[in-house]
Parts: C-alpha cells; sequence; structure tokens
C-alpha cells in the first residue's frame, strides 16, 4: 500500500476510534452506580471507571444483617446495584432459596474465573451451575505464629512448644511462673480481638474459643453441641483472664507487649498480608484444639452480588468483572490453586536501579574525596551496599517459600468461618447473652454450655 493510503487508512482507523469512545462515553455520561460499602475499594473500582468513561459509582453503607437485606430484597430495592457481602453468614443461600440473586454465570469472563477457584470457594459461590457472586477479599481469622527470635531469648526448645490450643492455654497461665520474672519484656500470647464475638472482649480469648470450637465441630461434620468436656477445659483454661470490667480489660491490652515482643500471637490476616507475613520470622504453625483434633483454619470470604433488581444490570455486571480481571496478586494465589508461582514485588527493578545509582555516585565521591570525608562516604557506600544485598534477597513480593507454606499448612485445612444457626441477628443476640452471663460470673460453665444448647435446639426447631 503507497504511504500516503496507508497515512489516510491510519487517519479513518483514529477518526473511527474516536468516534467509538464517544459513542461509549455519550451512552454512559450521567449514569450512575451504586455499590455498598465493603472492604475492597481500591481495585475494581478504578478499573472500572477508567473502562466506563463517565459513570458515577457511589459507594453507600449498607447494615450487613440478613434482615435487613432480605427486607430490601423482598421489597424489590434498586437503589443498590451491586451488594458486597460475607459469603459466609449463609445470606447468599437464604437470597438464592428464595429467588433473590442474579446469575453471573453467563458471563464469560466470570465463569472462566469461577472455574479456576479452589473447591472450598466454588461450594460457596456457586450452585447447580449458577454463579451468586464473585470474590472481593479474604480474610484468615485465627492463624497462629510463633517469633522464634522470642523463643530463643526465652530458651524454649522446639519439643516445650505447644502444640494445640488447650496446651497453649496451660502454657499461657504457667507463663509468670516460668519465665515472668526472668523475662518481664516478653509475653506469651497476644490475642488480637476480630472475630464475631467482639462484644466479649473482656476476655481476649474467649471469641477464639467458640470460633475454634464451633469450626472444628462442623469441619468434622458434627452436631455443634456445647455441652462436652472439651468445652469445659477450654472454658477454664481461659476463665481467669476474664476482667472485671472494659477499663480493666483496656488497661491490659495497653500493656501487652507488641507481636515482636510476644512469643506466640493471632490475629485477623487480610489477603493482601498473608504472603508478606509468612514470609517473616515469625513462622506459622498448626495449632489444632488438641492433640486429637483436626487442624482447622477459618476465613471470612467478602463477595461482589448483582442486585437482581438493580435498573443498569450491564454496568452492575462490568463492575462484578472487575473483581476477577484484576484480582490481587495475593487473593489470586489464595483462591486459584493453578497459580503457585511468586511475584515480584512491582517495584524491585526501580529500587535496585536507584540504589546502584546512588552506589555510583558516592563511588565517584569516594574517589575525589579525603580524610574524614573518605571515611564518612566508605560508610555511606557499606550501607548502600547491604540494602543492594537485601533487594537481591528478596526481589518477592510473595516468595516461593510463603506459597510452599501457604500450600502445605493453610490451603488444605480452609474451612469457611460460619455462623451456622447463628443468621438470625436475633439467635446472634441471645446466644451472646449467654457468654456475657459467664464472664460476669452469674453463670457456671456448665449452665453456659447446656443453656447455649437448649437454646439453640430450640431455635433451630422454630427455625428462627
Amino acid at each position: 500500500m503507497p504511504a500516503h493510503k496507508k497515512i489516510i487508512a491510519i487517519v479513518l482507523l483514529i477518526t473511527a476510534m474516536s468516534g467509538v469512545s464517544s459513542m461509549a462515553y455519550a451512552a454512559h455520561t450521567g449514569e450512575k452506580l451504586y455499590v455498598s460499602s465493603g472492604i475492597a475499594d481500591e481495585v475494581a473500582i478504578p478499573l472500572f471507571q477508567s473502562q466506563h468513561i463517565g459513570v458515577t459509582v457511589t459507594i453507600e453503607p449498607v447494615t450487613p444483617l440478613y434482615s435487613e437485606l432480605a427486607n430490601r430484597f423482598i421489597a424489590r430495592d434498586s437503589h443498590i446495584d451491586l451488594y458486597r457481602l460475607n459469603s459466609n453468614l449463609g445470606i447468599l443461600q437464604h437470597l438464592r432459596e428464595k429467588g433473590y440473586f442474579y446469575d453471573l454465570s453467563e458471563d464469560a469472563v466470570i465463569k472462566g474465573f469461577t472455574e479456576r477457584l479452589a473447591p472450598v470457594f466454588q461450594q460457596q459461590l456457586c450452585r447447580d451451575g449458577e454463579i451468586l457472586g464473585v470474590p472481593s477479599f479474604l480474610i484468615l481469622d485465627y492463624p497462629f505464629y510463633i517469633n522464634r527470635d522470642v523463643a530463643k531469648a526465652i530458651g524454649l526448645a522446639d519439643e516445650e512448644i505447644p502444640t494445640n490450643l488447650l496446651d497453649l492455654f496451660q502454657f499461657v497461665n504457667d507463663w509468670a511462673e516460668r519465665y515472668g520474672d526472668t523475662f518481664p519484656e516478653y509475653a506469651p500470647l497476644r490475642a488480637d480481638e476480630a472475630s464475631s464475638y467482639t462484644l466479649m472482649n473482656r476476655n481476649p480469648y474467649i471469641g477464639l474459643v467458640l470460633d475454634m470450637y464451633k469450626d472444628t465441630l462442623l469441619a468434622q461434620g458434627q452436631v455443634l453441641i456445647y455441652d462436652t468436656p472439651l468445652f469445659y477445659n477450654l472454658l477454664l483454661a481461659i476463665e481467669d483472664w476474664t476482667f472485671a470490667d472494659e477499663a480493666a480489660y483496656e488497661t491490659w491490652q495497653q500493656n501487652v507487649p507488641d507481636r515482636a515482643h510476644c512469643l506466640f500471637y493471632t490475629c485477623q490476616t487480610f489477603d493482601d498480608e498473608v504472603f508478606s507475613v509468612l514470609s517473616k520470622n515469625n513462622g506459622y504453625i498448626d495449632m489444632p484444639l488438641t492433640g486429637d483434633s483436626p487442624i482447622v483454619q477459618g476465613y471470612e470470604l467478602e463477595c461482589a452480588v448483582v442486585n437482581p433488581f438493580t435498573t443498569s444490570p450491564e454496568l452492575a455486571i462490568a463492575l462484578a468483572r472487575c473483581y476477577v480481571e484484576d484480582c490481587q496478586p495475593a487473593l489470586l494465589r489464595i483462591l486459584c490453586p493453578d497459580v503457585s508461582e511468586p511475584y515480584q514485588a512491582p517495584d524491585y527493578q526501580q529500587v535496585l536501579a536507584e540504589l546502584q545509582e546512588w552506589r555510583e555516585e558516592e563511588s565517584q565521591a569516594f574517589a575525589s574525596a579525603q580524610g574524614s570525608d573518605k571515611v564518612s562516604h566508605q560508610t555511606t557506600l557499606d550501607m548502600i551496599d547491604g540494602l543492594i544485598q537485601e533487594a537481591l534477597d528478596n526481589p518477592y513480593e510473595i516468595s516461593e517459600s510463603a506459597m510452599a507454606v501457604y500450600r502445605t499448612h493453610i490451603a488444605p485445612y480452609l474451612v469457611p468461618k460460619g455462623e451456622g444457626v447463628y443468621d438470625s441477628e436475633e439467635i446472634y443476640a441471645e446466644t451472646m447473652s449467654f457468654s456475657d452471663r459467664w464472664l460476669s460470673g452469674a453463670i457456671s460453665a456448665e449452665k453456659y454450655a447446656k443453656g447455649l444448647d437448649d437454646f439453640l435446639q430450640i431455635a433451630v426447631v422454630e427455625d428462627r
């Protein structure tokens, strides 16, 4: 093709493309999309807005209670176009059973991504070939870590490390006598309260006990019963850690050493933190309830769900698609078993180049310096060499070793941390009252457990 015709063709192509762009802009200008408040706002929404110029995305808070959500759907409320819901609370299944959901299986991108998910996540998001939502955020609820530096400092041998929760509580109870006077700067365990039982925060371990006990039984396919010797033993192991009031608990919290000075710690870990934590010296360890209990690792999965009554289904589906099109590196590796390669830090090459450029400048300054200035530049060079070596040793934001720990010690034991019969906030509030009465010393551990069982059995029968 002659050069002038090529130029004309290119001009026509650019003109046509700008026309399409203008049409797309005109089609979306002034449109609005409403999204319920959630955790993952920083990835999918900017991607969506870059693809849909002129669409305003407004994030609105929505109370995540099943009763409110159910009322919205029953009323065919179309205001919120995309909901972010915790898929563990049974809300998705309730909505599906009543027909209040938008099947996303017709979208090729969403369907292809969903097929790559690990079975445990597919079970939550899919039913009979229908896709109820797409994953947007994940939290590990009670992973346990041991600080090897603290273990070494106090002389704790590997065979002395507790291997289950009941033994760990005994270790905590014995800490003051064994290590307290000799190592006042350290603490045995930091349990950052981050469970569904935060109403009972006068005891730092009660939420952990209730969550792990429930998840362990349900993971074994057992009926959730609290009137058992194991539950009593767990309560007895932590009852001395109940504080009389909120002020006393807050004072204790303020005095607990940070994680760098705690032998063990457990806390919620968000998907973008999981691999960075696993890469550090604070090593992940398995922590079942007892030596005879299976290992469980509870998680919560937030997902994006399209409102079936939205007046902008095309845009709502497009936003849902953005959650899988630009799935963050950590979440992608957590959800999809077929992604196992390490992930290099995006700015690794740039940082390394800047360090090497800095070193070159210092080398030139060192060559021309004399006396004390030469010594100063040599000190700076040594520091830069250390930074360069550190960068070379840690090129990955998600390292191969962290991936290996996740694949072998966490992924096989993932269980959705659901509330089971606690789907109803009325039932949840009533069960919390039993726990509060035990914490206040109004009832014994036995009455607490039996009261929970009696109430929950009635609640299930009545299908509240």
